[in-house]
């Protein structure tokens, strides 16, 4: 979900910076003005309207996400996220905030040139966004122990940058594939968890929980599991 807000977000910006930019500069291609364009001040307010509602959403994501780790008093099983997640989510979040660094950079740049406040909204917006996801990165890796992967009887779950579920309704196949833990659902959905996201030393404990929940009248568990969870038993031995 995180990634498919950052591509909207691209999205909109790249039109919002060919609304605005062609109106405040004029610009304009055959024989067609961007001035021309009826209500091209209410278009772009729309546009950045848009971009508010994706960074709320992914502020909700993110809060909803907190929430719900902290709550969930069914697991049998929850750890604090690996450290390389941790760094990886870190490196992540760094580059939303160098893209959004950017995008203040170039409103900023044609701020002074934009008399009819095109820019204006947009500006405020990104500025405040910033802030919060710099807030946030700040939570993150103070707080990183509140960051945790689980096992319930319904479903794996760890958050990070956002929430990740994994629900056992529906799964037909559990497989590991390129330290990838592959849940594999009706109508070949398949969702695929990060072993890596995984302390080391906790990762038989994992697979023990895991075990003890999945239904194995229902769901298949692939040789690549076994042989998996057998190589963490040869390493604590």
């Amino acid at each position: 979900m995180n990634k498919i807000i950052n591509i909207f977000s691209l999205i909109l910006f790249i039109i919002f910076a060919f609304f605005a930019i062609g109106s405040i500069y004029d610009l304009g291609f055959s024989v067609y003005e961007v001035n021309d364009i009826p209500n091209i001040q209410a278009i772009v307010y729309g546009i950045s309207a848009l971009f508010l509602l994706l960074g709320l959403i992914r502020i909700k994501r993110r809060l909803d996400g907190k929430k719900d780790i902290r709550n969930f008093k069914q697991f049998v099983f929850a750890v604090p996220i690996a450290k390389n997640q941790i760094n990886l989510s870190t490196l992540l979040i760094s580059i939303e905030l160098l893209f959004g660094f950017f995008f203040l950079f170039i409103l900023l740049l044609i701020r002074n040139l934009d008399d009819a406040l095109l820019t204006l909204p947009l500006l405020i917006i990104v500025s405040v966004l910033l802030l919060e996801s710099l807030v946030y990165l700040i939570i993150f890796r103070s707080k990183r122990k509140a960051f945790k992967i689980g096992v319930s009887p319904k479903f794996v779950a760890y958050f990070d940058r956002e929430m990740h579920l994994y629900y056992y309704k529906g799964l037909k196949r559990v497989e590991v594939y390129q330290n990838m833990l592959n849940f594999r659902y009706k109508k070949d959905l398949n969702l695929f968890l990060n072993l890596d996201v995984i302390p080391e030393e906790q990762k038989e404990n994992f697979f023990n929980n895991l075990n003890a929940v999945l239904d194995t009248e229902v769901v298949f568990i692939d040789d690549s599991y076994h042989q998996y969870v057998k190589s963490l038993t040869n390493q604590e031995a």
